[in-house]
């Protein structure tokens, strides 16, 4: 069910544009409020998707950013504060594990 969801989103995000982003900020605000997944769940994969794609992916551009951003701030807006406050906190892991990963090096 989570691999579903993840690869989902994960598709979702990897088609974002500023042309599409509507688009697949209505397909991502089908998947909060539909029956199938808890929020959380979706929150996560989001989240995790994002940082995925703009975090381990150094070589993408700042423009693919704005789309990120926009979608974030989006869905904080339709969502809720918790969406952006999980972004900030898996992103505050993630940074963490890697000074622990340079330190031990």
């Amino acid at each position: 069910k989570h691999d579903k969801l993840k690869a989902t989103v994960k598709s979702l995000l990897n088609k974002l544009s500023e042309g599409n982003l509507s688009t697949i900020l209505t397909q991502l605000l089908v998947l909060f409020n539909g029956a199938e997944y808890s929020r959380f769940d979706v929150t996560t994969a989001v989240c995790r998707t994002l940082l995925e794609c703009t975090v381990e992916d150094v070589r993408l551009g700042v423009m693919i950013m704005y789309p990120y951003a926009a979608t974030v701030r989006t869905l904080q807006l339709m969502i809720g504060n918790n969406v952006a406050a999980h972004i900030l906190r898996e992103a505050a892991l993630l940074f963490q594990q890697h000074l622990e990963a340079r330190e031990r090096h």
